[in-house]
């Protein structure tokens, strides 16, 4: 995550943390000097929230299911990989977006067929998307090959007004 070194700290939160391959490149900040971000993770399952813990490197780790947790919205950035089976990832990207303080920027990585699907939820979806300005962006396929993921990928951006 890129901020200047004069700027404070982003609080940035990944919800479904898993083994923390996102949240850790969101702890230290790309230009020098700038220092660490506050990072803050859910995870799911309770020995991989504990092994985040472990790091020493988040600012908190919270075990249980992200779709229950209060919204509140303070974060700066909201940085995930949700789970894709039953469109899961439109309900979760559609939560964190009450966690973006006005101004802060969601990253998710989704499934390509969000774009394409024309379900009800994957329509209204991305007219939400759309109103709010923001973009997609294809992924190459096998782009988490090395992870065991073959699903086609996207990256939706999108800034809270």
């Amino acid at each position: 995550v890129w901020r200047w070194k004069d700027e404070p700290p982003y609080r940035i939160l990944e919800p479904s943390a898993g083994t923390g391959n996102l949240s850790r490149r969101c702890v230290e900040s790309v230009e020098a000097g700038a220092g660490p971000n506050h990072v803050d993770c859910i995870e799911i399952q309770p020995e991989l929230a504990d092994q985040l813990r472990q790091q020493g490197i988040y600012r908190s780790v919270h075990a249980g299911d992200f779709l229950a947790v209060q919204p509140v919205p303070v974060y700066d950035r909201v940085v995930m990989n949700p789970p894709f089976d039953r469109e899961r990832d439109i309900d979760h990207v559609v939560h964190a977006l009450k966690f973006l303080r006005p101004g802060g920027r969601l990253v998710s990585i989704m499934s390509a067929g969000t774009e394409f699907r024309e379900t009800r939820k994957s329509t209204v979806f991305r007219e939400l998307i759309d109103g709010l300005g923001g973009t997609w962006r294809d992924l190459r396929p096998g782009s988490f090959a090395s992870v065991g993921t073959y699903v086609n990928t996207i990256v939706l951006s999108v800034v809270n007004r």
